[in-house]
Formats: C-alpha cells, sequence, structure tokens
C-alpha cells in the first residue's frame, strides 16, 4: 500500500523549520541544503509511520482495522473540539481585555 498524501507537511505540523534553527556563531549554513534534508526527513518519517500503522493494522481483520482508526480519528476530533473552545475562551479573554480601560 502506497503512502497516502498528508495535507500538512512534516515540517508544519512538527514546528520545525529552517529559520528556527539554532545558529553556530561562525558557521555558514546553506540553507537550500538544510530544507533538503529537512523534507527528506519529513518524507522518512511519514513513511516510517505509514509502513507501521499498516503492519499495525494488518495483524486485524478489514472491519476491526477500520474501527480502530475511526475510534482514533473520533480521539482526534474530540481534541481539536477542546482546543476550539480554548481558543473561544481566550478570544473572550481577549476581547474583555482590549475593552476595559487602561491603568495608564
Amino acid at each position: 500500500m502506497s503512502p497516502r498524501p498528508c495535507h500538512v507537511s512534516f515540517q508544519r505540523w512538527s514546528g520545525l523549520n529552517c529559520d528556527s534553527a539554532p545558529r553556530i556563531p561562525g558557521y555558514n549554513y546553506d540553507m537550500e541544503e538544510v530544507r533538503e534534508k529537512q523534507t527528506y526527513l519529513g518524507e522518512q518519517v511519514w513513511e516510517w509511520r505509514n509502513t507501521l500503522v499498516d503492519k499495525f493494522l494488518g495483524l486485524f481483520p478489514r472491519q476491526t482495522a477500520e474501527h480502530l482508526v475511526n475510534v482514533q480519528k473520533e480521539g482526534v476530533l474530540a481534541i481539536r473540539s477542546l482546543l476550539d473552545c480554548a481558543l473561544e475562551a481566550l478570544e473572550g479573554d481577549l476581547k474583555r481585555t482590549q475593552e476595559r480601560p487602561s491603568k495608564h
């Protein structure tokens, strides 16, 4: 089974990018090379992940494997819902903070 394309790149998902890497003084960075290595690493991680998941799900009958994936999806959607609620609460906090009179 070939890996399905992911909608989010590994770098975006992980928060890793060339600009966030610590700099060593005096070392000349070839940013294009760094980006290529990051892309390769990201692709490698997704390949490993897909291979591991395929092997694990291959231990179960198809309906059971589908059920396991759907349960995981429901769990992730529940977490997303909690995060959405937290973001809404923070937006409310920000709005109230902006509406209160300045003390200075």
